[in-house]
């Protein structure tokens, strides 16, 4: 049986320690927070999905395998929307689409549209190797029409390179195998790089008669950080508010609202600032759970402390001595829940995903 009175004693000695030391311990937590607020700055996000496995995953390894024998397998693609895709200046636009993107991405293979397909067709002398569209682009209708019958007579392009009723059309950009050691080139991530100069080049007024839609694992990566980039300072406001909001409803002082969030913050920037610090690479999708459950823990210890403090010292008057009690009379309850809740959260690292366990360690 748990001897309740001495644990709660451990913690009343615990409180008069910390209240007689009291400037040591707001002066080494401070310098402490401005420490890892230093460590903030070196904070590194990634997005992408690939790096979520452990490197000794089977599915890391079956990727490798497939990497050796067919090369790089990510890609680029841009879907065009219009009228009809048979026309001079659609495929003309096409054309020069293309040719940008293989000249200025980084790690650019090879382009996959309409005007970049070699078309084999049989004859009486054998097989003919063709363009699909010639260069330059024809601009009479028999041309075209030809073009079109060609391109939609071939199972392997009608309603995948082409759709059947000549709308939409697909340009993919496939990529070369990026190299290891890329850092010793380039600091930003190529898988970045090569995301963020394929959709400014999309992006450009020249090309906005297609309606391009972008896709792509690289468009994909930018697109999520650009979106938790702008989202995280959002939600991280939103739940600050109702943090405030909730704090002064249950405790209804201004001490019980600042002790509380400050706290909750200055934990939150002291995990990152030494997970920047020690390098601690982490998916930006993550970063809401251990942020909100923070705010969420530190909202439950807070009125627990505060009533039980508020209690005490409107019945003795004496602000040391409710301080002490508080503590005395709530540390062991919070404590457990704390142990608990922890123990809870690094049974996370029993999964093999980098985001997950990451959580759990935050």
């Amino acid at each position: 049986m748990l001897n309740i009175e001495k644990i709660n004693s451990y913690f009343r000695n615990a409180a008069e320690t910390i209240l007689r030391f009291r400037w040591w311990n707001i002066g080494i937590s401070l310098l402490l927070l401005v420490v890892s607020v230093v460590g903030l700055t070196k904070v590194q996000t990634d997005v992408d999905a690939e790096n979520w496995f452990l490197e000794d995953d089977a599915l890391l390894a079956a990727r490798d395998r497939f990497e050796k024998i067919f090369g790089n397998d990510d890609f680029c693609a841009v879907l065009i929307e219009v009228d009809d895709v048979f026309t001079p200046e659609v495929l003309s636009k096409i054309k020069e689409l293309g040719r940008e993107l293989r000249e200025k991405v980084p790690y650019a293979d090879d382009v996959i549209s309409l005007t970049d397909i070699e078309f084999t067709r049989g004859t009486e002398e054998g097989l003919e190797i063709i363009d699909l569209v010639p260069d330059p682009v024809p601009t009479s209708p028999d041309a075209l029409n030809k073009i079109r019958e060609m391109a939609l007579s071939k199972p392997a392009m009608k309603n995948r390179i082409v759709s059947e009723d000549s709308r939409y059309t697909w340009l993919m950009l496939r990529m070369k195998t990026i190299p290891d050691d890329w850092e010793k080139e380039t600091a930003e991530n190529p898988v970045f790089g090569v995301g963020r100069v394929f959709n400014e080049i999309v992006a450009q007024e020249k090309y906005q008669a297609l309606n391009p839609k972008t896709t792509g694992l690289p468009v994909i990566n930018v697109d999520k950080m650009g979106f938790f980039s702008k989202e995280t300072p959002k939600l991280f406001g939103i739940s600050l508010l109702l943090t405030i909001l909730i704090l002064t409803v249950s405790l209804r002082s201004v001490t019980g609202v600042v002790f509380p969030l400050v706290t909750a913050v200055s934990a939150i920037v002291i995990v990152f600032g030494f997970q920047g610090f020690l390098g601690i690479v982490f998916d930006a999708s993550m970063v809401f759970i251990p942020v909100f459950l923070s705010l969420a823990v530190s909202i439950g210890y807070s009125i627990h402390v505060f009533n039980f403090f508020k209690r005490e010292f409107l019945q003795t008057g004496q602000r040391h001595y409710a301080l002490v009690r508080a503590i005395e009379e709530t540390g062991w309850p919070l404590l457990f829940s704390a142990l608990t809740t922890m123990a809870a959260l690094l049974s996370f690292l029993l999964i093999p995903m980098r985001p997950i366990r990451w959580v759990g360690v935050s």
